[in-house]
């Protein structure tokens, strides 16, 4: 097995943003599901509301570019992780 970053920080996840009332929609409409959305109040200060990690380190490992959201949720329910 090949090391590539032995006790380093890799970002994982996705480079493009979106919010979490899109991933839900997505993931809603991917599994044909009934789920209503429910909103909850706002979370406390110091939290933050926008993510956008480097994934730099991890592209280079992967030498390919990610695979969209969509496609994620999709190769994820054809294996049957849940």
């Amino acid at each position: 097995m090949e090391t590539h970053c032995l006790n380093d920080v890799i970002n994982i996840g996705s480079d493009i943003e979106f919010t979490i009332l899109e991933l839900a929609k997505v993931i809603i409409k991917q599994l044909k599901s009934e789920s209503k959305i429910v909103f909850l109040p706002p979370l406390k200060d110091g939290d933050m509301t926008r993510r956008k990690p480097d994934l730099s380190k991890m592209k280079s490992i992967l030498g390919r570019e990610l695979v969209s959201l969509e496609e994620g949720i999709t190769k994820t329910l054809e294996n049957k992780f849940f």
